[in-house]
C-alpha cells in the first residue's frame, strides 16, 4: 500500500512543538493557514496532526468511522480530571462508538433546541456588560458565555451565586494552567505545595469536588430534571 500523501505544512518538528505548548499557538496556526491553505499538516514530537478550516473537511472528520483515527497524545489527557480510561476522548473503535451512542442523545435535536432560550439569555446578559466607547476582549466574553451555558445547561445549576462560584473555580483552573507542565513532566511535582503543578492540581481538585457534590445531590433528591448531568 502506498504511503498517504499528507497536506503541506511547517517542517520543523521541534519548533512547532515549542510553539504549540510554549508560544502563541493561535498566531502560529493563523500564519500557517495563510501560507499553506485551509488544510495543513502540523508536525510535533508527539506525531503529525492536521488542522483544517474547511467546513467540508471538518464534516468529514466528525462523521468518519471511529476506526479511522487513533487518540493523539493520550497520556496528556490524564492531567485533566475525568480523562481516565473511561473518557470518551481516549476511546477508539467499538468502545468509542458505544460510549458516544450513550452520550449523544442529550446533545441533539429537541434537547438542544430547548436550550436555545438559555443560550440566548446568557449571551444577552453578558452583552449588557459592554459599555459604549470602552474596549473589551471579545475572547473573554465568549469564553464567559460558553462557560455559563455549560454550568446552567449541562450541570443544571441555576442559582446565580452558585453559578458564579462554579464560574470562578473554572477560571481559576484555567489561569493556573501552564502549557509547559504538559511537555515537561518534571514540573508535575507538588514541591511542598508550591509551583505551577501544585496550583493547577488544587484548582482542578476544587472543580472536581464541586462536580461530585452536584452528582451526589442529584442521586439523593431523585427529582426529574432536564439538564444533561441529570
Amino acid at each position: 500500500m502506498a504511503a498517504p500523501v499528507l497536506p503541506k505544512g511547517p517542517r520543523s518538528i521541534l519548533l512547532q512543538t515549542l510553539n504549540t505548548y510554549l508560544g502563541d499557538i493561535n498566531k502560529m496556526q493563523i500564519a500557517s493557514l495563510r501560507k499553506y491553505g485551509d488544510t495543513f499538516t502540523m508536525p510535533s514530537l508527539g506525531g503529525a496532526y492536521f488542522i483544517t478550516a474547511n467546513p467540508e473537511g471538518i464534516k468529514t472528520i466528525l462523521t468518519a468511522d471511529p476506526e479511522t483515527f487513533a487518540v493523539p497524545f493520550a497520556e496528556l489527557f490524564e492531567i485533566f480530571p475525568g480523562n481516565g480510561d473511561g473518557s470518551l476522548f481516549k476511546m477508539i473503535g467499538d468502545k468509542h462508538r458505544a460510549a458516544r451512542k450513550l452520550l449523544a442523545p442529550p446533545f441533539h435535536g429537541a434537547r438542544m433546541r430547548a436550550y436555545g432560550t438559555l443560550m440566548r439569555d446568557v449571551a444577552l446578559q453578558w452583552a449588557r456588560t459592554w459599555q459604549p466607547g470602552k474596549p473589551f476582549v471579545m475572547q473573554n466574553t465568549t469564553q464567559a458565555i460558553t462557560l455559563d451555558i455549560i454550568i446552567r445547561a449541562i450541570f443544571g445549576i441555576t442559582d446565580p451565586e452558585h453559578v458564579q462560584r462554579f464560574h470562578h473555580k473554572v477560571m481559576a483552573a484555567l489561569d493556573a494552567f501552564v502549557p509547559s507542565i504538559v511537555v515537561l513532566r518534571g514540573l508535575r511535582r507538588n514541591f511542598f505545595g508550591f509551583g505551577p503543578w501544585a496550583r493547577y492540581t488544587r484548582a482542578m481538585g476544587a472543580i472536581q469536588q464541586m462536580t461530585m457534590a452536584e452528582v451526589e445531590k442529584r442521586r439523593a433528591d431523585g427529582i426529574p430534571r432536564e439538564d444533561i448531568l441529570s
